[in-house]
């Protein structure tokens, strides 16, 4: 009987604490309700959820060392550029933040298909003179895992420095063994946030979503593609997946370098000081880009903020690809807005879903949506992977981010904004020939979808933040 009561209390105990955890922790009002109602109707199980996959991902202290840490080697980083009172000026992001970069691109080459995308990185890794930096959501084993990996081997036996960060949890397909061959020849690899004891309770949740390559520190490949053969042939019902990356070079370099430098820190410990400066012989072009990184290291949630000012900017159009889209309140309202005083706001999602979960979390929001006036479009072709929002012929934002709680608050993610007009104009067009491929979602016909789905929706959507 004694050690009964003992069970109780240390459960009134532990219920008591995960409590003070939500009620402390950021959350809106609903969030709070939902997980005191979790915690409390689903014993243990309940608690163990939210620790593992609830706790607000930015009161965890691995993660505020790493913003200290960070905000440290920045300080540094730009110290050794006497064009430092430039950085962070001239734009209208959080000037303050160490994830944050603006700098001047000479060259900002757009890429569209797998095809074009993998044969510049596969050219450009081939003329790399001193090191290879890559960092991968996922690498998934097949011909172009195989191909990059042989060429990487190369490089390195030239002695061409190589590193390599990959996601655990997304590259779940890349082998053990390729992972052994690449160090033999000595190529570094690093897991992010592994699955051992010490990252437990947070490598489960928190992703590097990033794509990354930065070579020499005179060019960078960024955007949405992952080391995958669908990105060059048709696999499975999505077929060939349709994307976004860029090529850039010039000044933007740097601070593309400096994020995969700190999340080499993160993840080996190891800073590398020889390679912690500004590289004043890039050339600057004219093209202002803003390089913006996010995570639950970030305090602001960069990505979200920029996002938000940038379509309360709009004046004419906003025309917005993305495979995940369930946003908050702020952007969902900045949506409506913009189309209820005359901006044209068009979406396009994918047909195609990897799940049917995600298409249901998709369409929770519609309603309020088409009823304010935004187009909201399904593209048929194959699965849209593509993350690009384009403003007015004036703004661009490419990236890693989705349109979703987990990319704004819980996965590390890097994206680019461009101020170039020939740039905007031509994912605009971009953005209207995949029109051609896709159908409009009608609200009276959305609005006669059944009870079950629209339950099912909103149940898709609270869930999001694990999706």
């Amino acid at each position: 009987m004694l050690a009964l009561n003992i069970v109780f209390v240390l459960y009134g105990l532990a219920v008591f604490i995960s409590f003070a955890f939500v009620l402390f922790g950021k959350k809106t009002p609903q969030q709070v309700i939902l997980w005191f109602l979790v915690i409390l109707f689903i014993p243990i199980f309940g608690m163990l959820f939210y620790h593992f996959l609830g706790r607000d991902s930015k009161s965890h202290k691995v993660f505020f060392d790493k913003s200290k840490t960070d905000k440290n080697h920045f300080m540094q980083f730009i110290s050794t550029s006497q064009k430092a009172k430039h950085f962070n000026q001239g734009t209208d992001e959080l000037e303050n933040s160490h994830y944050i970069y603006f700098g001047l691109t000479k060259k900002m080459k757009v890429l569209n298909e797998g095809e074009e995308t993998f044969h510049e990185i596969f050219t450009a890794i081939k003329s790399a003179k001193k090191f290879i930096h890559l960092e991968y959501y996922i690498i998934h084993e097949g011909v172009l895992s195989k191909k990059l990996i042989s060429l990487l081997e190369q490089k390195s036996q030239e002695g061409v420095k190589v590193r390599l960060i990959y996601d655990r949890f997304g590259s779940l397909r890349f082998r053990n063994k390729s992972i052994a061959r690449m160090r033999k020849v000595g190529i570094e690899v690093a897991p992010f946030l592994p699955f051992k004891l010490k990252y437990l309770n947070i490598s489960l949740n928190y992703r590097l979503h990033r794509k990354l390559i930065v070579i020499d520190q005179e060019v960078v490949f960024v955007g949405g593609m992952n080391i995958a053969d669908y990105y060059i042939k048709p696999l499975g019902t999505l077929g060939k997946w349709r994307d976004t990356h860029l090529k850039l070079e010039g000044d933007i370099v740097n601070g593309l370098h400096f994020i995969f430098l700190t999340d080499w820190h993160f993840v080996t410990g190891k800073f590398l000081n020889e390679l912690n400066k500004i590289n004043r012989d890039v050339e600057n072009g004219k093209i202002n880009t803003t390089m913006i990184a996010s995570g639950p290291d970030d305090e602001y949630s960069n990505i979200r903020l920029t996002i938000f000012r940038t379509l309360n900017q709009a004046q004419k159009y906003i025309y917005l690809s993305v495979p995940y889209f369930m946003p908050d309140e702020s952007i969902r309202l900045s949506l409506i807005n913009a189309a209820l005083k005359g901006v044209d706001v068009r979406i396009l999602l994918p047909m195609l879903s990897e799940s049917q979960i995600v298409k249901l979390g998709n369409q929770a929001g519609f309603r309020s949506l088409l009823k304010a006036g935004v187009k909201v479009y399904y593209y048929k072709s194959s699965f849209l992977h593509s993350k690009v929002l384009v403003i007015d012929d004036e703004i661009s934002i490419i990236g890693s981010a989705n349109f979703d709680q987990r990319s704004f608050d819980v996965n590390f993610e890097l994206s680019i904004k461009s101020e170039d007009k020939s740039v905007a104009v031509e994912m605009r067009n971009y953005f209207l020939n995949d029109l051609r491929s896709s159908s409009v979602v009608h609200y009276l016909n959305f609005s006669k979808r059944s009870l079950a789905t629209k339950v099912m929706e909103r149940i898709a959507f609270l869930f999001s933040p694990q999706l």
